[in-house]
């Protein structure tokens, strides 16, 4: 029963310096929503009961005013796994040739998973951009392969046709004029993909995106820029 108890302190979260907040016993890790820490005896303690408890404390108050502050700027080490693991399809496919995050790519990703989020996604974003890098390379595209591609998605022709239209129309929206495009106001790019445009094409972190993965990329990246503006 130790072992299986340990197994789930270990993937309860991140560990952290500070003590945990019942018995103030190291080590600890940090719960993800409330930012406090806790111990392996007390991991399963309800966040509540443990708010509940120390509410009227004025020390534990300005102990988590610290500890939320730190917890946002907090540059966390991972291993190279484990970023691989948090990393969402935008990040892992959405860079160009050049290395920056190419708006096109983004929109098809988008466009692919607003249809469908099975686990069979980023073996056909792999496969499509295998054969298709680039927009330039949606030129001679045909639509019965692109149809091929998608089909396993259990997407239909009209996403294969929705993508080649994209392209067109962000081609003649962002490289025939020198006008920045509305994102929503192109082919087949909805709420979903806007959002994840302006984050990862015009870094605007302002947006609150409605998507998980979204909020949480947006979540490590204002971390990670919070984290270098840390004195050394």
């Amino acid at each position: 029963m130790s072992e299986i108890r340990e197994e789930k302190f270990e993937k309860a979260g991140y560990f952290t310096e500070d003590p945990c907040v019942v018995c103030g016993k190291r080590p600890a890790k940090l719960e993800p929503r409330f930012y406090y820490a806790f111990c392996i005896d007390h991991m399963d303690t309800p966040p509540a009961e443990i708010l509940n408890t120390k509410a009227g404390d004025a020390a534990w108050a300005a102990a988590w005013a610290a500890r939320d502050r730190r917890a946002a700027c907090r540059d966390f080490e991972h291993e190279d796994q484990e970023e691989d693991r948090d990393m969402i399809l935008q990040e892992k496919y959405g860079r160009g040739a050049d290395g920056e995050y190419d708006p096109w790519r983004i929109a098809v990703i988008c466009i692919i998973l607003n249809r469908t989020r099975s686990s069979k996604a980023e073996v056909a974003i792999d496969k499509f951009f295998d054969n298709h890098p680039n927009a330039r390379s949606m030129a001679h595209a045909e639509i019965n392969h692109l149809e091929f591609i998608l089909r396993p998605l259990g997407l239909s022709r009209k996403h294969a046709e929705a993508i080649v239209e994209m392209t067109k129309h962000m081609a003649l929206r962002m490289w025939n004029t020198d006008d920045h495009p509305e994102w929503s106001a192109l082919y087949g790019v909805g709420e979903y993909a806007a959002d994840a445009l302006r984050l990862f094409i015009d870094r605007d972190f302002s947006v609150e995106p409605h998507d998980l993965y979204l909020r949480e990329y947006k979540r490590r990246e204002k971390r990670k820029a919070c984290a270098s503006k840390e004195p050394k």
